[in-house]
Parts: C-alpha cells; sequence; structure tokens
C-alpha cells in the first residue's frame, strides 16, 4: 500500500473553565494520498491492512522502520502515534495547518 504524507493538521478545541474558554491542541492528524490520488486520514491503513508486523519505507529519504500496526484500542492509537512522528521526522517540510471546527487558523487571523 502506497500512501503520500500531504498535510499536517493540528487540531484545537474549545475549553471552558470557570467563566472563560480558550482554544486549546486537542491532537495532529495526518492527511494522506492514496494510491488511486484521493485523500484520507492515516488511520485509514487501520482498516485496508491486517493488524501485523509491516517494513515501512518513507520515500524518498529511503530510511526504514519496523512497524507494528494495531487496529483497534489503546495499543491502535499508540501505533498511529508513532507513525505519525516518523512521518514528522522523515518529512520535516510537510505543510502543517492549525484547524478549529476545520477552519484553518491562520486564514482565520487574516
Amino acid at each position: 500500500m502506497l500512501v503520500k504524507p500531504a498535510e499536517f493538521r493540528r487540531v484545537y478545541t474549545l475549553s471552558f473553565t470557570e467563566g472563560d474558554s480558550q482554544v486549546v491542541y486537542s491532537h495532529t492528524d495526518v492527511v494522506v494520498e492514496l494510491e488511486n490520488g484521493s485523500r484520507a486520514m492515516l488511520e485509514i491503513i487501520q482498516g485496508q491492512l491486517h493488524a501485523d508486523r509491516y517494513i515501512v519505507e518513507m520515500l524518498p529519504t529511503e530510511a526504514s522502520f519496523d512497524f507494528t500496526l494495531f487496529t483497534g484500542g489503546d495499543d491502535g492509537s499508540k501505533c498511529m502515534q508513532y507513525l505519525k512522528k516518523l512521518i514528522f521526522m522523515t518529512f520535516p517540510d510537510l505543510h502543517t495547518k492549525d484547524v478549529y471546527l476545520n477552519e484553518d487558523l491562520e486564514q482565520r487571523r487574516g
């Protein structure tokens, strides 16, 4: 399966505390481009591949990593976090957006 990282999205939510509210970081999504050209969240691999061990090749860096895919529960979340870190390390110039309610916060400020 070939997926190409397209974008990091730092997702923010609204947090309420004693009469105050603020936008706070929640999590990071990684948007990928699939072989057919469509875009999806990285977690799509959990539905497309079997839980197993894989060698993940990061191109064009030619870095390879041993990766165990879990498809659910806490282990599933942890393996996706690990994979996101691998992408972050090997694609340092990947476009990054800060989003709240699926809106780009940078555009909202401007």
